[in-house]
């Protein structure tokens, strides 16, 4: 048996279910471990909200004792060292996740990492667009901009990842800059003529005076009554064409963009340190 430890934000959290899902079709005995988010003060268990998403927990008791301690990667490192034996521990790259056929004939191991590379997954693409729909949507306003882009030919999502990218310059920064995306747009625009922009960010008052679009529309979550973590992402899904930013939040949105004629473009480079070539899909445009 595997049992696979899920934590951080929805994208990671994404990447995570793909690899399970794809194992499952693989017949593989795998278990879901959420426990990480006992002691994750920032994030949830989002996934547990969508309506299709299905998982065998692993009994949370057997990883109390286990993770007590829990508060950070090397702690837990030491802790599980000292529980069971090291054969019985597998961790998997964090930041860098090239494609290993060999991850799917673990057996009897815990395994932590974010399996961030399609080519675990991208066959049973249609079972994850079913299973990773989102939840019922309540919030009126947000409705009605979901039917606006739904019908809207032109719709452009862009996405800017600042938060916690902010303390993770060193490896995130200089990356998606303002050039990106204005080269984005221009790119976009020789291509498929003049668009509507859907402009999103976990800091819309930074972007509105940093990225200026025409025929843009920023998205405030103050502007919903019951704003949840997952909108942004569903808004991207929905608009014709994407530019994302290097987040494995805004790669899932375009990637759950179901138009079969979608333009998604990516930065080239995606950390510091890789380009990440595992989460370059076929047709997407690198700048």
């Amino acid at each position: 048996m595997m049992i696979l430890r899920f934590r951080g934000g929805l994208g990671n959290q994404m990447f995570q279910y793909a690899f399970y899902r794809a194992a499952q079709q693989r017949g593989m005995d795998i278990q879901a471990d959420i426990t990480a988010y006992e002691f994750d003060k920032k994030r949830k268990f989002v996934l547990g909200d969508f309506p299709n998403v299905e998982l065998d927990y692993i009994d949370r008791e057997e990883f109390n004792q286990l993770f007590a301690s829990y508060c950070n990667r090397g702690i837990i490192q030491k802790v599980i060292n000292k529980v069971l034996p090291k054969t019985s521990i597998y961790f998997k790259e964090l930041d860098d996740s090239p494609y290993d056929e060999r991850n799917f004939g673990l057996k009897n191991k815990i395994v932590d990492g974010y399996f961030q590379n399609e080519q675990y997954f991208v066959f049973i693409r249609q079972l994850l667009l079913y299973e990773l729909s989102f939840p019922k949507v309540k919030d009126h306003a947000f409705l009605s901009l979901c039917e606006k882009i739904k019908k809207d030919s032109r719709s452009v999502s862009i996405h800017i990842r600042r938060g916690d990218y902010l303390q993770l310059e060193s490896f995130y920064g200089g990356i998606c800059t303002e050039n990106y995306y204005q080269n984005a747009v221009q790119y976009i625009e020789k291509t498929r003529g003049a668009a509507n922009y859907y402009v999103l960010s976990d800091d819309i008052e930074w972007t509105k005076n940093h990225i200026k679009v025409e025929q843009a529309v920023y998205i405030c979550s103050a502007d919903y009554t019951q704003y949840e973590d997952w909108y942004d992402m569903y808004l991207m899904s929905l608009c014709h064409d994407n530019i994302i930013a290097n987040s494995s939040f805004s790669w899932w949105g375009a990637w759950l963009n179901q138009h079969t004629d979608k333009m998604v473009i990516r930065p080239q480079q995606w950390n510091q340190n890789s380009k990440m070539e595992g989460l370059c899909c076929q047709g997407w445009i690198l700048l």
